[in-house]
């Protein structure tokens, strides 16, 4: 994306560049920008998955934690023990 940007004329030049290119070669280009797509989409999904789940990790171990010392968990804003409570 950044690449894309620092082109001169930026996106828009470069979308006028692929729409100057003839048949096969555009089609090419056309998928590896779908597979860029929907590479930037799993990355993208992966990453939240990784930070719910260092979440819950975080959940766990203050209620580890509080199970030892006898106390209740002392959790942040926002943070919660269950998404049903």
């Amino acid at each position: 994306m950044h690449r894309a940007a620092s082109i001169p004329g930026g996106v828009a030049q470069l979308r006028g560049s692929i729409e100057a290119l003839e048949g096969e070669e555009r089609e090419q280009v056309r998928t590896l920008l779908e597979q860029i797509q929907a590479e930037r989409q799993a990355s993208s999904e992966l990453i939240r998955l990784n930070l719910q789940r260092f979440q819950n990790l975080e959940s766990i171990f203050a209620l580890d934690r509080s199970a030892a010392s006898g106390s209740a968990p002392k959790l942040g804003s926002g943070q919660r023990l269950s998404k049903w409570v």
